[in-house]
């Protein structure tokens, strides 16, 4: 919400705060069903336009105990549900000691130095694994022998390309080049 109102001046965030906390905090929401406020006070949020004309009267306090009970339920089936369809057609990846990965960066822009982070490039590398971890978590080791603990969300396989004029040539794919591109010997 803050980008749709503070895209223009990016100092303006914090005047915009209290009408967001008021908007997040007074509508329904997909997950619970419920407002934030209606399940924090057992009763539907007295909104402003309810202030400003005359409805007749009703009782719409509200047991608190069953909403929060319900809000439960809903949250822990939509989790579920994820859970069931997260990973379904998900491949995991197996590394092997000695295997070389390139490593994602997470480098951030800078005005200072005109540097865009959508132009950097988003692996770095070769690194060899020395180490591999139940944890998802693997150790690597750079060409100067220095060890990075990395998760390996972040690595992916390096692969090299041979040239065909010459089998002891060994380079890294071009990112420019596709499988189905003839092959050409940089020069």
């Amino acid at each position: 919400m803050l980008r749709t109102y503070c895209h223009d001046k990016h100092t303006n965030w914090v005047k915009w705060i209290p009408n967001i906390e008021y908007w997040i905090n007074h509508s329904h929401h997909q997950s619970t069903g419920y407002t934030p406020y209606q399940i924090m006070y057992g009763q539907e949020p007295d909104v402003r336009i309810t202030s400003k004309i005359q409805f007749p009267d009703y009782d719409d306090v509200i047991n608190n105990e069953p909403v929060v009970e319900i809000v439960r339920k809903k949250l822990r089936s939509k989790a579920e549900s994820r859970n069931k369809t997260k990973d379904q057609l998900k491949k995991f990846r197996q590394y092997q000691v000695g295997q070389q990965v390139l490593m994602k960066e997470h480098k951030l822009s800078s005005a200072e130095n005109n540097e865009i982070h959508k132009f950097f490039l988003l692996y770095k590398g070769p690194y060899t694994i020395t180490e591999i971890y139940g944890n998802n978590t693997v150790m690597l080791e750079d060409q100067y022998e220095r060890a990075i603990r990395c998760n390996m969300s972040n690595i992916k396989p390096y692969h090299t390309m041979v040239s065909p004029e010459d089998p002891s040539l060994c380079f890294p794919p071009d990112p420019g080049i596709t499988s189905d591109q003839s092959f050409s010997h940089p020069n």
